[in-house]
Formats: C-alpha cells, sequence, structure tokens
C-alpha cells in the first residue's frame, strides 16, 4: 500500500446483495449517483497508517445479522445504514490493528451496510427491519482515499460452499441472540 493510509472492505455477496438491493427498491428509498457507482460494503477499516506485513483474504466467508437503522451525517447529507451483528467482523477488524500496526480513522467500529448515501427527508423510522442475514466475502484493500467505482470494476465471486454456510449461519444465529 502506498504512504497515504490503507482502506478495507468486504463486498456484499449474491443473494444477500439482490435480496437489499429489492428491499431499497420495495420501500422507495431515495438512491442518488453515488449509491450506484459503489457495491454493497462493510468498511473493516479505513487507517491512517499503511498495514504491516498486511495479507488481504478475498476468500473469507463472513455472516453478520442485521440490526437497527442508523443515520450517518456528513458532507450536508444523510447516509441509511443497517448496522451488522457478526463477531467475525469484529474480530477481523481488531486483527488489522493488533497485527498489522493499522490505527483507525474512528474511535468504535461500527460494521453497517450502507443503502442510501443520501436519504434527505425519507421517512425511514418506520422501515420494516433487514432480517436476511448478511454474507460477505472478497477482502478488498486500497489507499486511504480510494473511493468505489462499479462502473469498470470487476468483482470475481469466490466459490462459497453453500452446505458449509447453512452451518455456520446455523452457528452464528445461536451466538448471536
Amino acid at each position: 500500500m502506498s504512504t497515504s493510509g490503507t482502506y478495507i472492505s468486504v463486498k456484499v455477496q449474491e443473494p444477500t446483495s439482490n435480496l437489499i438491493e429489492s428491499f431499497i427498491k420495495t420501500h422507495k428509498i431515495p438512491r442518488s449517483e453515488e449509491d450506484f457507482e459503489q457495491p454493497l460494503h462493510v468498511t473493516l477499516i479505513r487507517s491512517k497508517k499503511d498495514g504491516v506485513d498486511l495479507k488481504i483474504n478475498p476468500t473469507q466467508l463472513y455472516l453478520a445479522q442485521p440490526g437497527e437503522y442508523r443515520i450517518f451525517v456528513g458532507d450536508g447529507k444523510q447516509r441509511l445504514t443497517f448496522m451488522l451483528n457478526s463477531p467475525q467482523l469484529f474480530d477481523r477488524h481488531n486483527e488489522f490493528i493488533r497485527n498489522h500496526s493499522m490505527v483507525s480513522d474512528y474511535e468504535e467500529f461500527l460494521p453497517h451496510v450502507t443503502i442510501a448515501y443520501d436519504i434527505g427527508s425519507y421517512s425511514w423510522w418506520n422501515l420494516p427491519r433487514f432480517i436476511d442475514p448478511v454474507v460477505l466475502s472478497q477482502e478488498h484493500a486500497a489507499p486511504r482515499n480510494f473511493a468505489y467505482k462499479r462502473k469498470g470494476k470487476v468483482w470475481s465471486l469466490p466459490q462459497i460452499n453453500w452446505d458449509l454456510l447453512a452451518t455456520r449461519k446455523q452457528l452464528d444465529t445461536k451466538l448471536l441472540l
């Protein structure tokens, strides 16, 4: 990585990404051009420091349970997100700090999926909870000032063992209850 710091994210996988997109359309959540430039993802860490001996695992599978909605405000925009409950995501974030000398730009790690980058005056508080487990994979590292661009970016899907996924889903669901 460059001396500008490091950004690491993990992409929401199909079929979860399709379910979220359908949820957005069903509930008429407003979307801007920015929403379509970025794949649905979770930021694992945005670090002021480059990762030392950084090893990205693009085939690692993460599972998360969606939680409450939260609005993040910045740059005059209201970003609609849903929080994620996943010990795996917290462990991976902490591993980057502990084992790779990274320093998070944020005081607290709040794993979430941004479903709209500027909802304006949309009445989000009556949205039903998104309940499907969230499947993530394809870790991606880039310079800290990296911005996703969907156009021209090819994301190759890893081979997912769906039998393993069902087992992990059941296990994680029990752990999160």
